[in-house]
């Protein structure tokens, strides 16, 4: 995936509901259709980034390709400024996306995490309220400008590549939160394999 243009957002957990045997961090990821105070690293006209505070807010459809591979996108823990966090930490992608669903109200995605030491210290930091804040790294592609927005106008991502969701201790923005925490159901081999051939009738 091109990284220029990555965008880091980041936004409050409000309610979590931690399972002790669940394996899946259901989550709202990014809100739609609310504005918030962003500044960019560098400035990018064409990817509208700014180094200037502006106006910017997430469209409904700006991750509709994400949402058709959600497999793709991995979960991660660290501090904000995830992607460099995970080049520098590989052990710090603990799971990856199971789904992702756009609603009018924002990006949900159902988090799978691994069953591993890693893992279990994610759900734990997560039951024990220590890690709050939910984070995305998307790589911004297209956008509309809603009046000036260095000017009360609004940014309006319209269509950007989901490159990870990380759990964070360092939030910025209070619109994201942890639904639930749920157990993921073990499916047997035999079973994958009665889905992928059923018997026929008669």
């Amino acid at each position: 995936m091109d990284l220029a243009g990555m965008l880091e957002r980041a936004y409050m957990l409000d309610d979590v509901d931690v399972d002790e045997s669940g394996r899946r961090v259901l989550v709202r990821a990014v809100p739609y259709g609310r504005a918030s105070l962003v500044v960019d690293a560098s400035d990018e006209p064409a990817r509208g980034r700014s180094t200037r505070p502006y106006r910017e807010g997430w469209e409904l459809g700006v991750f509709k390709r994400a949402a058709r591979a959600p497999h793709r996108v991995p979960f991660v823990v660290g501090v904000a400024g995830g992607h460099e966090a995970r080049s520098a930490n590989p052990w710090s992608d603990v799971g990856r996306a199971a789904s992702l669903d756009e609603r009018d109200d924002g990006l949900y995605a159902e988090l799978l995490v691994d069953r591993s030491p890693f893992g279990d210290a994610t759900l734990a930091k997560i039951d024990s309220g220590q890690w709050r804040g939910i984070s995305v790294g998307a790589v911004a592609r297209t956008f509309r400008d809603e009046g000036d927005p260095h000017h009360g106008g609004v940014r309006w991502r319209t269509r950007a590549d989901l490159d990870h969701i990380l759990l964070t201790e360092q939030p910025a923005f209070p619109d994201a939160q942890v639904l639930a925490v749920r157990e993921a159901p073990e499916v047997t081999r035999l079973e994958v394999w009665r889905a992928k051939y059923p018997r026929r009738a008669g």
